[in-house]
C-alpha cells in the first residue's frame, strides 16, 4: 500500500507501508521498494512486528547473525540500520544507547493494524482483519539463523491463531445476526488455513443447517468423522456429535420413499395384481393405439397406465449413491461460487452418465446423488 508523504516536525518526511502478512512487501512514495538481502527485510520485518517495543543491539545480532563472530554480528548490525535508514528516512529508526526501535508513524506494518483489528472484536473489524490476514508471516523471506526461525515459527502461529479466532468469531457474530451464509464463508476460510480445526467445521454444519440445507450439513458432518479417523484415529468431540444427533432428530422425511423389494405372490381369485408395465411396452401400445386411432395421440400423453390383471413379476432393482471424492477439502479450498459451479458440473455428468443406461435420478444433494437403475 502507498502511503502519501506527510509532515514530520514540519519537515517532509517518507512514509512507507509494510505488509508482512502472506508476504514481504515495502512500498512508498515511489511504489515497491526492493531491498538488496533477505537479512535486511527480515531486521525490518522483526521491528515492525516487535514495534512501538525497543530491542537491544544483542539481541538483533543474535538474531540475525548468531552464527557470526560477536564483533562480526554487530558490525552486520550497525549497516544493515544504516542501510535500512537510507531506505526509510532518518527518522524512520529510532535509536537510544543500546537498543533501536521502528517509528511507527513513519512505517505502517499490516500486522499491527491486523492486531488492533483483531482486539476491537466488533463484526466489521473482525471482517477487515480476517481479509488483512493474506497467508502466513514473510513466507517469502529465508534467513539460516536458529534464533530467527525459532521467532518466525512461533510468531506465525500466535498470528495463525489470531487470523482463525477471528474468523471463527466473525462466524458466530454473522450466525447469531441471522447471516448463515456469511457464516458459512467465514467457517470455510477458517477450515482452508486449519482443517482440523473442529470448531471451525462444527460452525459449518450449523451455517448449512441455518440455510435449510440439514443433507449437506450432516454430509459435512460425515466427512469429518472420516477425516478425524483417516488423520487422527479419532472421533469427534461430544459436541459436534450432539449437534449431528440433533440434526438427525429434525431431519424432516425424505420426498423420495425407500424402495422396498418384496417376494411376489400368487394373484387372488377375482383380484387384479398391478404389474410394472416396460418401457418398451408402453412405446409399443401407444404406437398400434395412434395407428388405429390418429385423434387419440393427443391424449396419449396425459392418459395414465392402466392397471392390468395377469400374473405377478419380480423385477430387480439397482440402487446406486455417488458423491465428489474429498468435498470437504476441495470446499476449504475453493470459494463457494466456485463449489456450487463444481457441483451443478457433477450434477449434469451424473445425469448423462444415468441417461446412458436407462437410469433414474431420484434426488440431488448437495455433492451426492441417488440413482435408480431398473
Amino acid at each position: 500500500m502507498q502511503i502519501p508523504r506527510v509532515p514530520i516536525d514540519g519537515v517532509p518526511s517518507p512514509r512507507f507501508g509494510l505488509s508482512l502478512l502472506g508476504g514481504f512487501e515495502l512500498t512508498g512514495p515511489g511504489g515497491v521498494v526492493d531491498l538488496p538481502s533477505k537479512k535486511l527485510a527480515g531486521l525490518l520485518a522483526y521491528l515492525a512486528c516487535t514495534a512501538p517495543r525497543p530491542q537491544s543491539r544483542e539481541k538483533l545480532s543474535a538474531l540475525l547473525w548468531g552464527s557470526h563472530f560477536d564483533a562480526q554480528a554487530k558490525q552486520n548490525l550497525r549497516q544493515a540500520l544504516s542501510r535500512l535508514r537510507k531506505v526509510l528516512g532518518e527518522d524512520a529508526l529510532e535509536s537510544d544507547g543500546e537498543v533501536v526501535r521502528l517509528n511507527t508513524a513513519a512505517v505502517l506494518c499490516d500486522v499491527s493494524r491486523f492486531e488492533i483489528l483483531v482486539g476491537e472484536g466488533s463484526r466489521d473489524a473482525l471482517s477487515a482483519a480476517a481479509d488483512l490476514y493474506r497467508g502466513r508471516l514473510i513466507d517469502d523471506v529465508t534467513v539460516s539463523e536458529e534464533g530467527w526461525n525459532e521467532w518466525l515459527t512461533g510468531e506465525r502461529e500466535r498470528l495463525l491463531e489470531l487470523a482463525l479466532g477471528a474468523m471463527m468469531g466473525l462466524g458466530e457474530q454473522e450466525l447469531a445476526a441471522g447471516r448463515a451464509e456469511h457464516a458459512l464463508k467465514a467457517g470455510q476460510r477458517a477450515v482452508a488455513l486449519n482443517n482440523m480445526r473442529e470448531d471451525a467445521h462444527r460452525l459449518i454444519v450449523r451455517a448449512l443447517a441455518a440455510t435449510g440445507r440439514k443433507a449437506e450439513a450432516l454430509k459435512h458432518y460425515q466427512d469429518l468423522v472420516a477425516l478425524l479417523k483417516h488423520e487422527l484415529n479419532t472421533e469427534p468431540d461430544a459436541a459436534t456429535r450432539s449437534l449431528a444427533a440433533k440434526l438427525r432428530a429434525t431431519e424432516p422425511p425424505s420426498r423420495s420413499p425407500p424402495v422396498k423389494i418384496a417376494e411376489p405372490t400368487l394373484p387372488q381369485p377375482d383380484r387384479p395384481s398391478i404389474v410394472a408395465l416396460p418401457v418398451g411396452d408402453m412405446r409399443r401400445d401407444h404406437e398400434e393405439q395412434s395407428a388405429e386411432n390418429p385423434a387419440a395421440d393427443g391424449d396419449a400423453a396425459a392418459s395414465t397406465v392402466a392397471v392390468r390383471s395377469g400374473s405377478p413379476e419380480r423385477r430387480q432393482l439397482t440402487i446406486m449413491v455417488c458423491n465428489i471424492v474429498g468435498s470437504v477439502l476441495l470446499s476449504a479450498r475453493l470459494d463457494p461460487e466456485d463449489m456450487h459451479d463444481l457441483i451443478a458440473v457433477f450434477h449434469k455428468a451424473v445425469a448423462d452418465a444415468v441417461s446412458r443406461f436407462d437410469g433414474f435420478v431420484a434426488q440431488y444433494l448437495g455433492d451426492w446423488a441417488h440413482v435408480y437403475f431398473g
